[in-house]
């Protein structure tokens, strides 16, 4: 046997007598709810351990965590010292940092330390891990201090402590990184110091950070981005032009800033991403979601979007867009394959002038829309189409999900029997559906007004 998951339900916390004579070949070992009782002393338990992961487990002391780590084959480890990790021993508080002194050769680590903290010693043997490539810490940085992680470092994956204020970094965690490709602050309050030293990154995680006036005025480090995520990022300043300081690499190929929470972007942030004379020719996904009652997507701000991002195959715009919009401009996103909105702006002439001309579009989400079935007989246009959802607030809007090949006949099938009898409506409508049956072969198509 290499490779053993051992799960127990959320309360149970069973004792499980584990054979560990024949456990001896196991490579690979994962834990959840199970409590282990002490085990044999002296002796290495799993010598051809190669990963191991411990999840809300209860150990009867410290020396049973240690001897689960002590194969010097183990190269990632994972160990969550959330409420509910227990040691029987009260004195064995300092379990991390006895368990990351010998620990010199792991490639991969992930702490979790809320119910066990984490010290300036405990960061000290971390940055003794001459081999370390990816490292998650969950944790409170407010009360230590430490020197630089070793420069072998090229996933870096920093939380502060969930429902406390945000931490701020030591400035010296992030210098010297050479090697770092990835990193994630979550929680933290970020630093023109603490960012001074970065590499030119991959990919860069902002989530529930605030982010000081000098980090954003002079972000290092970030000229070859290609993603970017901002999930209620706070920034610490009052000009919208700021943020493009964040999102001017020419090498981004997905963004996504959410701002549903305390940090809300501003109408005109958008435009001041996509300056005039920037282009954005890799970016490939752009996601931005506001707060109810928060839209800060306009008409100018749309426009830049599409001036600047000519080869984006993915625009989701939740709860973003301002009521007076107008979307005629997304017809300049001819690469465009998925296309999700939301909001009052999405209007038949949106669909007909805008949305109709996207050839290439495959997924199409309209929430929150006014869409009458003259709008929805214009989304027959697009052929590639294979997925469609409608949703109107009004009653007896539209509300239709549509999946398959042939979602624009039964899209064709859904308006004709929602039109309003009309003279000109029916005449407008029998336009749309001879145009959508001249493109299908074999398709008749018989009308009658009475």
């Amino acid at each position: 046997m290499q490779f053993l998951v051992l799960r127990q339900p959320l309360r149970a916390r069973l004792a499980l007598p584990l054979p560990w004579a024949v456990l001896g070949q196991l490579k690979v070992l994962l834990l959840e709810g199970v409590t282990l009782q002490q085990l044999q002393p002296d002796r290495v338990l799993l010598p051809e351990l190669e990963q191991l992961e411990l999840h809300r487990c209860s150990l009867h002391c410290r020396s049973c965590l240690l001897q689960l780590a002590a194969s010097t084959k183990l190269t990632h480890l994972r160990v969550d010292f959330a409420t509910d990790f227990q040691l029987s021993n009260s004195d064995d508080a300092d379990c991390c940092q006895l368990l990351l002194q010998h620990l010199q050769h792991l490639v991969k680590l992930k702490l979790v330390c809320r119910a066990v903290p984490i010290t300036t010693t405990s960061m000290q043997h971390i940055s003794d891990m001459q081999h370390l490539q990816h490292l998650e810490l969950s944790a409170d940085f407010n009360s230590i201090s430490c020197g630089p992680l070793p420069t072998s470092i090229t996933r870096l994956a920093l939380r502060g402590n969930n429902g406390r204020a945000p931490a701020e970094l030591p400035p010296a965690v992030l210098q010297q990184l050479s090697n770092l490709q990835q990193l994630e602050l979550q929680q933290c309050r970020v630093l023109d110091t603490a960012l001074g030293g970065v590499p030119p990154l991959q990919h860069l995680n902002l989530s529930s950070c605030t982010l000081s006036a000098e980090a954003v005025n002079s972000p290092k480090g970030l000229t070859r981005l290609q993603s970017l995520d901002m999930l209620d990022t706070n920034l610490e300043v009052g000009q919208p032009q700021q943020l493009s300081a964040l999102t001017a690499s020419r090498h981004l190929r997905r963004l996504h800033i959410v701002s549903a929470g305390s940090a809300p972007l501003l109408p005109g942030m958008v435009r001041h991403m996509f300056p005039a004379a920037s282009r954005q020719p890799l970016l490939r996904r752009l996601e931005l979601r506001s707060g109810v009652g928060r839209e800060c997507v306009g008409t100018e701000d749309l426009a830049a979007i599409a001036r600047s991002c000519p080869r984006l195959c993915a625009l989701i715009l939740t709860r973003a867009v301002l009521p007076n919009t107008d979307l005629s401009c997304l017809k300049q996103l001819t690469a465009c394959g998925s296309l999700k909105l939301e909001g009052a702006a999405i209007t038949d002439h949106v669909a007909a002038v805008g949305i109709a001309q996207l050839t290439r579009l495959e997924t199409l989400s309209l929430r929150s829309c006014r869409l009458t079935p003259m709008g929805l007989a214009a989304l027959t246009t697009p052929k590639r189409l294979t997925s469609l959802t409608v949703t109107s607030p009004q009653r007896g809007g539209l509300n239709l999900q549509l999946s398959g090949r042939n979602v624009s006949g039964c899209v064709w099938s859904e308006a004709s029997q929602r039109a309003v009898v009309s003279d000109q409506c029916i005449v407008n409508f029998i336009l749309c559906i001879a145009e959508y049956c001249a493109s299908v072969p074999l398709l008749a198509l018989t009308a009658g007004i009475g």
